[in-house]
């Protein structure tokens, strides 16, 4: 009787846990979050395969968030002022601000967020490696599921890592597969 108490505790404790859990992924900012199931058109598997899939690669900072627009659907994008600190791929100027879409962000309502699985907004302040597309002839830079940005930590402890982890996509940069369905081309209204 004593092991059946501890194991419906242990079982209670865990529910609890994975309902807390769930609570946690399902709110940013003390407003619920809608997840939005994209399927990848092109293979990010890896990092060789991400870059050559993308069209610019580049460490930036995040400046700021500028607004968010809406599209058709009232689906929200993001638009940050950004700047770029280093090219991987790509030639985007590293002396002025730049504008980066990310889909996703704070819907119309203003009660809720929108973000693609697994996706965040970008913090105003922090370093990421960006995976950006150039999905339209506008030349904007644009970025949507947690395979186009990686959050570079640069505290004294973590500085390391970040610079390996630079290092290790501009050794993929070097050979990076291009998928056979990518046709457009696109340049970023950025490039120099």
């Amino acid at each position: 009787m004593k092991k059946i108490k501890i194991i419906l505790v242990i079982i209670l404790v865990l529910e609890v846990g994975v309902i807390m859990l769930n609570k946690i992924n399902q709110s940013f900012e003390h407003l619920p979050v809608e997840k939005i199931k994209g399927s990848m058109v092109y293979d990010m598997s890896t990092k060789e395969k991400s870059i050559g899939a993308v069209d610019n690669v580049f460490v930036a900072k995040i400046n700021n968030i500028v607004k968010t627009v809406y599209d058709e659907n009232d689906i929200p994008s993001t638009i940050y002022e950004i700047e770029v600190i280093e090219n991987i791929k790509g030639n985007l100027p590293s002396n002025k601000t730049i504008k980066l879409t990310q889909k996703g962000g704070l819907n119309k309502d203003q009660k809720s967020y929108t973000f693609y699985e697994n996706a965040y907004l970008l913090e105003e302040g922090q370093e990421y490696i960006i995976l950006a597309f150039v999905p339209f002839n506008n030349g904007d830079l644009v970025i949507h599921n947690e395979h186009t940005y990686i959050k570079l930590d640069n505290n004294s402890i973590s500085k390391k890592n970040s610079i390996n982890i630079i290092k290790q996509y501009k050794e993929a940069y070097k050979n990076q597969i291009i998928p056979s369905s990518k046709v457009d081309n696109f340049k970023s209204k950025y490039e120099v």
